[in-house]
């Protein structure tokens, strides 16, 4: 590789925000998450893409008391997906949510145990609800109707 193609290369990954990229890992096919974007993209398959839901304000501020969720899993508090979720959602969809949440969470030191996802297609007739419970529970994407 001469000098001009690095350049390239550099002036390409410049022009991306790096907090905006995340990688997801699933069934042993790896994908981008672009949170600029709203799109999620199977590294193998770059041409297919699919439209992330988007995330709503939580409805309480980001330093109240109360936000103090992560929405990181553990072996304590797994990450885990109704099947209507899984259904609706695909579980690719929901793990890169739960990556948008954890660095969010990051960011703001906490999020409150409720956050919901929006769909942008119209093709979904829910949105996704991310719930994490106190200790001994569990990090739980939902439907509304399974709640």
């Amino acid at each position: 590789m001469d000098f001009r193609s690095v350049g390239r290369l550099f002036y390409f990954f410049t022009l991306i925000p790096m907090k905006a990229l995340s990688v997801v890992e699933f069934n042993k096919v790896t994908y981008f998450v672009d949170e600029a974007l709203g799109e999620i993209r199977r590294t193998d398959d770059p041409q297919s893409i699919v439209k992330l839901p988007r995330l709503k304000m939580q409805e309480i501020p980001y330093d109240a008391e109360a936000s103090v969720c992560r929405f990181v899993p553990s072996e304590e508090k797994p990450l885990v997906y109704t099947s209507g979720a899984g259904i609706m959602y695909g579980p690719h969809v929901i793990r890169a949510c739960q990556v948008i949440l954890q660095r969010l969470a990051k960011e703001h030191e906490g999020l409150d145990y409720l956050q919901v996802f929006e769909d942008q297609t119209g093709f979904k007739s829910e949105p996704l609800w991310f719930i994490e419970d106190g200790d001994g529970g569990a990090i739980t994407a939902l439907l509304p109707s399974n709640y």
